[in-house]
């Protein structure tokens, strides 16, 4: 009398008096399905969480793509699954091309940087660089900027830059990475007043990998032959060092000089 006419809680009473567990749970479920299969969700979920089957609601949910309610139930049930949940919803909604709902889930399970990358792969670089800004900030819009102006090279990178405006960002981060090639090309096609830092960068760089000839030519167009002469200084090369003073800067000869001497007096 009471199922038929859903009066659940009481009938679940009832039923617990004469039947066993087992029994009950089974007629329960039986009911619940029924109802699922009329699309009469809310009612299924309460026969079955009503004999403790949460999982078997949210499964039905999740069959049913009533994605809130299932990650509802997962919350009050399952917490400990919530993140992993979150996960292979997302999973699941990018592999469908689903990506406004793929990045909330992906959000929510504070993977922030998958949805970036979703967003990167299918070429949807507005979103990708929104994603980062919201939950990276700008140093992470900034990265994401970067990346999407090297897919594209040089001026139109540097263009896209511009919109957004990040080409000067995106110059110190290629020089951060040593990235110095793509630094150069933005340099010139937008900033070209920002050329000598990157030679400078680019000869410090050289100069840190050994690289002194090609370090001494970048510190000179970065119009600072006192640090290419300061670098033979500290290898000893002495007839560089006076080289370059000599054409570059001839009021540091005498400190050459002076340093040889030093030396020369030290080793005696």
């Amino acid at each position: 009398m009471y199922a038929r006419i859903n009066k659940w809680e009481k009938a679940h009473r009832v039923a617990t008096e004469h039947m066993t567990q087992a029994e009950v749970a089974m007629l329960y479920i039986t009911q619940a399905h029924r109802l699922e299969s009329s699309g009469k969700y809310k009612e299924a979920e309460r026969l079955y969480v009503m004999v403790s089957e949460p999982d078997l609601a949210i499964n039905m949910y999740k069959k049913a793509r009533r994605y809130e309610d299932m990650i509802r139930l997962v919350t009050s049930y399952r917490k400990d699954l919530l993140t992993e949940t979150h996960l292979h919803l997302a999973q699941q909604l990018e592999t469908e091309g689903s990506f406004k709902l793929a990045e909330k889930h992906y959000v929510e399970a504070s993977d922030w940087g998958s949805a970036v990358n979703m967003y990167r792969a299918n070429d949807l670089w507005d979103d990708a660089i929104r994603v980062a800004k919201l939950h990276g900030g700008v140093n992470a819009s900034k990265k994401v900027a970067y990346a999407w102006a090297t897919s594209l090279g040089g001026e139109a990178g540097a263009k896209l830059l511009t919109k957004f405006g990040l080409i000067d960002e995106a110059i110190e981060y290629a020089m951060e990475i040593g990235a110095f090639e793509q630094a150069f090309s933005l340099a010139l096609a937008s900033r070209k007043e920002k050329l000598p830092e990157v030679h400078l960068k680019y000869a410090m760089y050289l100069e840190d990998e050994g690289r002194f000839e090609q370090a001494e030519k970048e510190f000179i167009k970065a119009d600072k032959p006192k640090e290419a002469i300061d670098m033979y200084t500290h290898q000893q090369d002495w007839a560089n060092a006076l080289r370059v003073a000599e054409t570059s800067d001839p009021a540091s000869v005498p400190d050459v000089l002076v340093a040889q001497a030093k030396v020369f007096v030290d080793r005696s």
